[in-house]
Formats: structure tokens, C-alpha cells, sequence
């Protein structure tokens, strides 16, 4: 055989492999995306309840909290992921994956992943646990929250592990299983990106607690929050006990501090 023969062998060889990849792709259990994305977050989220491929299929995407197995907590999402591979498209190349369920996103919605380039999501809004609250830290963790719990994004780029654009995430009737007054009321925390990170600003829609306050969340994982409750004058002696768990006293309301300031 001729030594010229070789590289195009090779490359027809090549070729061959790419095409084999590419129809065993779409066949692979949607369990196996489960297990890469548990894998690429260090086990904190989850799939569970996997069906179909991971061309198209479902799961239930939950998030893990705890840090060993006395204190793990899974929180799962209202309800199930439904996924299907949408387009693929070249220069540079991008894959598009539709994702919907009527319990988690209001609107299907568009995602895009590249070998480069930012993961990009379509506008939308999603449903999540309200548990995951609980994952900010003391007081939080200790509160047993309820209500319903809803990020919402216009159009988004994720880059370098982080979104590129403003994400408002609202607590609607919020409730605590340590207080009798419920709803508490309905919040808006707005996420704006900045070149360290994020900026949070905390706002209460309505409810007789109101809370409101400002933090950063730097690169490298600083956190830092400080803010302030306060109760309606006809609700502030039910409210007490519950404002006395979320901070120091502050004139006629309390004192929110988490992380570093």
C-alpha cells in the first residue's frame, strides 16, 4: 500500500467514528445526562426520574444540599423537565435543545450549548424548589419554608460559569412553619450582573412583613448581604418571634446580615 494512501485513509477513518458517535449519541439514556450533570456540579444538582435519551427525554432536576449524610436534603423541582434536540447549527458549531414542562418553565424555552462561545438561554421563567432558599445558610435553613418560588430571565448568556444578564427571582406567599402568620408576604430579589459578579437588591411586592436590603456575590464565592425587617404595626407582636430569629434589633425592626459585608 502506498504511503500516500495513509492520510486519506486516516481521515476516512476519522470521519467514520465521528458518524459512529453521532448515532450512538441520540440512543444513550437520559440517565446518563443525570449523571453529567451531577458529575459537572459536584453532586449539589441532580436529575432524578429520568426517561428516554438524552436527545429526548425527561427527569426531574433537583438540587442536593448538606454536607454529609446526616444533614443531606434533596429538593426537588415542582415537577418534571421535558428536553428534545432542536437544531444544530455550524460556524461555530452550537447545539439547540428545547425545554419545557408545564410545572417548571411557563414557556418552552431555547437552549444553545458550544465547544466555545457563551451557553445561551431563551426569555423565560421557571418554577423552583422553595427549599433551595434554605441553601443561603442560617437563619434560613431553620425556618422550614413555603411558597412558591419563580426565577425570571429575558434573553440570557451564561459565560464563565456565570449569566451575563439581569435574572429577577420572586418568593411569592411566603410562608415559615415557626410563625402563625401566613402568607408572610411576596418578595423580588433582582440579580444584575457586574464585573465581579452580582449585585442583589431585595424588595418586598407586599405582605405584612417586609423585607428589603443589598448584597454582592463576588467570584470566588464571597457573599455578602445586609438588609433589614420590619413588621405592620397590627401584625408586629405574631411576627416577634420569627424577626428575633432573623437578626438583631434594629429600631422598630431587625437587623438582615449573612456572609461578609
Amino acid at each position: 500500500m502506498s504511503l500516500r494512501l495513509v492520510p486519506r485513509l486516516l481521515a476516512f477513518a476519522f470521519a467514520g467514528l465521528l458518524g459512529l458517535l453521532a448515532g450512538a449519541l441520540p440512543a444513550l439514556p437520559a440517565s446518563w445526562l443525570g449523571r453529567a450533570l451531577e458529575l459537572g456540579s459536584g453532586g449539589r444538582a441532580l436529575l432524578l426520574e429520568t426517561t428516554g435519551t438524552v436527545w429526548h427525554g425527561g427527569g426531574r432536576p433537583a438540587f442536593r444540599s448538606g454536607g454529609n449524610t446526616d444533614d443531606e436534603r434533596i429538593s426537588a423541582f415542582p415537577g418534571a423537565v421535558e428536553w428534545r434536540f432542536a437544531g444544530l447549527s455550524f460556524g461555530p458549531l452550537r447545539l439547540k435543545l428545547e425545554l419545557a414542562g408545564e410545572r417548571v418553565f411557563s414557556n418552552p424555552v431555547l437552549l444553545e450549548l458550544g465547544a466555545t462561545g457563551p451557553l445561551a438561554l431563551s426569555p423565560g421563567r421557571m418554577a423552583l424548589p422553595v427549599e433551595a432558599l434554605e441553601g443561603i445558610g442560617a437563619p434560613f435553613n431553620t425556618l422550614r419554608l413555603g411558597g412558591r418560588l419563580e426565577a425570571g430571565w429575558q434573553a440570557l448568556a451564561w459565560e464563565r460559569g456565570l449569566p451575563q444578564g439581569p435574572i429577577s427571582l420572586e418568593w411569592r406567599d411566603a410562608r415559615s412553619a415557626v410563625s402563625a402568620v401566613a402568607p408572610l408576604g411576596s418578595y423580588r430579589l433582582d440579580v444584575l450582573p457586574d464585573p465581579n459578579g452580582f449585585a442583589l437588591a431585595l424588595a418586598t411586592l407586599q405582605g405584612p412583613l417586609s423585607l428589603e436590603g443589598n448584597g454582592h456575590w463576588q467570584r470566588g464565592g464571597r457573599f455578602g448581604f445586609n438588609g433589614r425587617a420590619s413588621a405592620a404595626a397590627d401584625q408586629r407582636a405574631q411576627l416577634q418571634p420569627l424577626m428575633n430569629l432573623l437578626g438583631p434589633s434594629n429600631g422598630d425592626g431587625v437587623a438582615l446580615r449573612i456572609g461578609s459585608s
